[in-house]
């Protein structure tokens, strides 16, 4: 599901956001890859919630997203898919630029 307000403040109040806005390229090469593979595995153009589990994926090999998440206390799975809503949220028009 999309990124909502609720869950954009409890990524606020454990300083994601600000994560995010630290590495945001790195953040949005990642979105970039996740949405190029499941560009290439729907029919018709990519949605938010059709790369969000792909971009999730992704967050639990990165090493610095794990680091991340443990300094913050954010310890359940569930941050994964939280911080994907996040980042697509935020370089979402950027991603549909690049792929037409």
């Amino acid at each position: 599901m999309s990124l909502t307000a609720a869950t954009e403040m409890l990524l606020k109040n454990i300083g994601l956001i600000d994560a995010f806005d630290e590495h945001r390229q790195m953040w949005l090469d990642m979105a970039q890859d996740a949405y190029n593979y499941t560009a290439q595995t729907v029919s018709n153009a990519p949605r938010k919630d059709d790369v969000a589990p792909h971009l999730g994926l992704a967050l639990e090999a990165n090493p610095e997203f794990v680091d991340l998440k443990t300094e913050n206390k954010a310890i359940a799975r569930y941050w994964f898919r939280h911080f994907a809503d996040l980042i697509l949220d935020r370089v979402w028009d950027e991603l549909a630029v690049e792929e037409g």
